[in-house]
């Protein structure tokens, strides 16, 4: 009996374990708030710094669940919910405190609708993505839209660049500003980006990847860790407008082909 108990606890116990992970993501994403409600320039970093630990916790949970098997509608729910709060408010808040609240006068209503824009957006981009996960349909390798996780981390080393490039002022509140509101256009679009959690990874990308993480610890050390992970973090962002306009190219090539060799069935012959 006892036996069957103990059993039936380990079974159940990694069930826990990936929520564990969206747990510690919403952890990361509260400090990141306090933070940002001390409003220094350092507890600023600290603050970009926590959101991007809380993109680092929100990675594993789903793969562990994958390997686990213990994928579960409640897990995708506490996903997002989570998700809301490091990736949407947290940042938003960040964003805002950090630049936006110099934007206007009085109470900074465009800032404050700039957050809002960006957090709504945030949040119907995860709403979207539960719907199409309840389907059954094929998993794809490709995100409609960009996930809010990517926006969170643009906002986060944003502030922490500018922090370490000293940029201050309009050029500081103006660049914020054209960034959160590109954001919140790219999550509700129809924009592809790439989904690599069911890529399958040949040995030698799996070199490659290897090689190319050693360069980027490496540049991070010879430069500024910010930096980098802001160069990263939009080149993936542009990655997937590009992919977009490759598609269509490519879409339209096969739709002139199929109608060529359609118009060529039915010429008659000579």
């Amino acid at each position: 009996m006892c036996y069957n108990i103990a059993r039936m606890d380990a079974k159940n116990a990694k069930y826990i374990l990936p929520n564990l992970f969206t747990l510690a993501s919403v952890l990361f994403g509260l400090v990141s708030v306090t933070y940002t409600m001390a409003g220094t320039p350092g507890d600023f970093t600290r603050a970009a710094i926590c959101i991007l630990l809380a993109m680092v916790a929100d990675s594993f949970d789903g793969r562990v669940a994958r390997m686990t098997g213990t994928s579960t509608k409640f897990g995708i729910q506490l996903d997002s919910l989570a998700d809301a709060l490091s990736f949407g408010m947290a940042p938003g808040l960040l964003a805002w405190s950090f630049s936006l609240n110099a934007l206007g006068e009085g109470r900074a209503i465009p800032g404050l609708i700039i957050v809002f824009a960006y957090v709504s957006c945030g949040i119907m981009r995860l709403a979207r993505f539960n719907v199409s996960a309840s389907g059954k349909g094929k998993k794809s390798n490709y995100f409609q839209g960009l996930p809010i996780p990517g926006g969170a981390g643009i906002i986060a080393t944003m502030v922490w660049s500018l922090q370490d490039l000293g940029i201050t002022g309009a050029d500081k509140v103006g660049l914020i500003a054209f960034v959160m509101l590109c954001l919140s256009f790219l999550m509700v679009s129809n924009v592809p980006y790439r989904n690599f959690k069911h890529v399958r990874i040949s040995l030698g990308l799996r070199v490659l990847m290897i090689l190319a993480a050693a360069l980027v610890i490496v540049a991070a050390f010879k430069t500024r860790t910010s930096y980098v992970l802001a160069i990263m973090g939009m080149v993936y962002v542009v990655m997937g407008p590009v992919e977009g306009i490759v598609q269509l190219f490519r879409k339209g090539s096969r739709r002139r082909n199929r109608q060529e060799s359609d118009d060529d069935a039915d010429s008659p012959e000579g």
